[in-house]
């Protein structure tokens, strides 16, 4: 059986996953993500430096 495989970008920088881990991070982040909950309690983040961005392609 042979594995899909997906591109991760970590900034600018290229990984290549299984797909099948690609779609776990990607709802870890969104179940971390804590964007919804500021916007809620219409509080701002403490950190407002430029956060790393993980971008993915299908």
């Amino acid at each position: 059986m042979s594995k899909a495989y997906k591109w991760v970008f970590v900034e600018n920088i290229p990984l290549l996953y299984e797909t099948v881990r690609v779609a776990k991070q990607f709802q870890i982040e969104i179940w971390l993500d804590s964007s919804s909950l500021l916007k809620a309690f219409n509080l701002k983040p403490v950190n407002s430096e430029k956060q790393r961005k993980i971008s993915y392609i299908t």
